[in-house]
């Protein structure tokens, strides 16, 4: 989950790192009640760990459904977390780590993947609308309805506690909504991969490879940009192909019909299942 943002950010904090001992969580008295309620609703033990290495700063927290401490794990449940992590954060990973239905919801996602995969190389896919339309089908629409699950059963458990703050706040669907924005741009560079698989120098194409999804990747609305940094002090343009693309999706008006129509319905979707 993203981390709390704004200028000074009032949140309940769920404890923080001993920087002598990083692996060892301090919790919060609010934190310790929430780790008994996991342990007596549902017998499991908490087990709260830093962020591993190389995930990126916006991450608050996540929880990985597969090995010890996953979905399948009889005794525990493993909760990644950032720096000094909110209460509703720990809740929102926790409500990821006892939703039932999250690794079907992860088996699915990887089924409609190769579908669309196998689809896409055999050809069936006409026009940029109907590959956005199948893209999304996946990934996109799996996580917007894991991250709201996650989202709600942490609001609900703040709220039987009495307890607000800027979280509780905030419109609790932009985070999941994300990942429909993510997809939406995702597929447009899939179509500038189509006829123009490369698009920069020699000389940049192995740096590329590595940091190619770097600015299409993160979870944060925006456009699809045309260039990227192989280095602090370098810009490397993806050239007029990568313009001229995103030119014509503009000018598409089915693909812009698909990709308002998934945007709206990804909305509603939200509001009913947030309860706004």
């Amino acid at each position: 989950m993203r981390n709390p943002k704004g200028s000074r950010p009032k949140y309940i904090p769920a404890g923080s790192f001993d920087p002598e001992a990083p692996a060892r969580f301090a919790a919060s008295p609010e934190a310790l009640e929430t780790i008994q309620r996991i342990k007596d609703k549902h017998g499991l033990t908490v087990d709260i760990v830093p962020n591993e290495e190389g995930v990126p700063s916006w991450a608050g927290g996540y929880f990985k459904p597969d090995g010890p401490g996953g979905s399948f794990d009889p005794e525990k449940r493993t909760v990644y977390l950032g720096e000094n992590p909110s209460l509703f954060i720990l809740e929102h990973e926790l409500g990821h780590a006892v939703d039932p239905y999250l690794p079907k919801s992860k088996e699915v996602e990887k089924v409609l993947r190769d579908q669309f995969l196998d689809k896409y190389f055999k050809g069936e896919f006409k026009t940029p609308a109907e590959r956005l339309e199948a893209f999304m089908l996946g990934k996109p629409r799996r996580k917007l309805d894991t991250e709201l699950t996650a989202q709600k059963y942490a609001l609900d458990r703040m709220k039987e506690k009495g307890l607000e703050d800027d979280s509780t706040r905030a419109d609790l669907r932009s985070y999941p909504l994300m990942y429909i924005d993510q997809g939406i741009r995702r597929s447009e560079l899939g179509e500038m991969n189509i006829d123009n698989p490369y698009m920069v120098p020699d000389s940049v194409i192995t740096k590329k490879q590595e940091v190619f999804d770097t600015p299409y990747g993160d979870v944060f609305p925006g456009q699809v940009r045309t260039s990227f940094m192989p280095n602090a002090n370098t810009v490397v343009d993806f050239g007029d192909a990568v313009v001229n693309t995103l030119l014509k999706l503009s000018l598409d008006k089915n693909f812009q019909k698909t990709r308002q129509k998934e945007m709206d319905r990804a909305e509603a979707y939200a509001t009913r299942r947030m309860g706004y």
